[in-house]
């Protein structure tokens, strides 16, 4: 549920999408994390966080229906995987801030992890059939970076962030990382949003700030 679900559905979702477009629907983690918060640590929303909410769900709709009608229908399994990885990380997010508190942070992810590839070896030798001779350098330093920089430094770093900063803070690089992707993938492999979606990502992004800006903020503003 942590390593082996979520990662296996992002990964074979991007085969469906571009990594642009992937990294934008993970850019709403906060909110699944808030909403999930709703469910299993009894979280009040605030009216601004409300709204923030609507408006964010309804720019990203905007966004996957003006991609899909680009993209055609196989854009629909891509969003419908990394939708569920979503999912499943925020409850993931929200039971690990309930049970893990006081947990170091390398503890409980080197656990799952390695709970996670071997569970994944054991069923890639059952169905899948592997060719040694077809890995490149390319495929291979593509897996060793996300074994090393983005699990293993990533992932920690995050968790490591949320124990020294607030959650707002630490929230913040759900925003970043987007932006970043997207760069990249028009760089490398020449995917683009269309005008419409990357306007639509303006209130996109302040619906998912607004979610999280705390009730003071206001108060202090006003």
């Amino acid at each position: 549920m942590y390593f082996a679900l979520p990662f296996s559905l992002m990964i074979y979702g991007e085969q469906y999408i571009s990594s642009g477009l992937a990294s934008l629907i993970f850019a709403n983690m906060p909110i699944a994390v808030m909403l999930i918060s709703c469910l299993f640590l009894a979280l009040r929303l605030e009216k601004h966080q409300i709204f923030g909410l609507i408006t964010a769900v309804i720019s990203l709709c905007l966004i996957l229906s003006n991609e899909m009608n680009i993209d055609g229908k196989d854009c629909l399994i891509g969003i419908t995987c990394l939708g569920f990885a979503v999912a499943i990380h925020a409850i993931i997010y929200v039971l690990v801030q309930k049970y893990c508190d006081g947990i170091p942070v390398l503890t409980y992810n080197a656990m799952p992890s390695f709970a996670a590839a071997f569970l994944l070896f054991l069923v890639s030798i059952m169905f899948e059939r592997i060719h040694i001779n077809s890995f490149t350098w390319e495929s291979m330093s593509a897996v060793a970076y996300l074994g090393v920089v983005a699990s293993v430094g990533g992932i920690v770093a995050y968790f490591r962030l949320g124990q020294v900063s607030t959650p707002f803070q630490a929230s913040i690089c759900f925003l970043i990382f987007p932006l970043i992707a997207i760069l990249i993938s028009c760089y490398v492999s020449g995917e683009v949003f269309s005008k419409q979606s990357l306007l639509i990502m303006i209130p996109l992004f302040l619906g998912i700030l607004l979610t999280k800006m705390p009730k003071r903020f206001f108060r202090t503003r006003a």
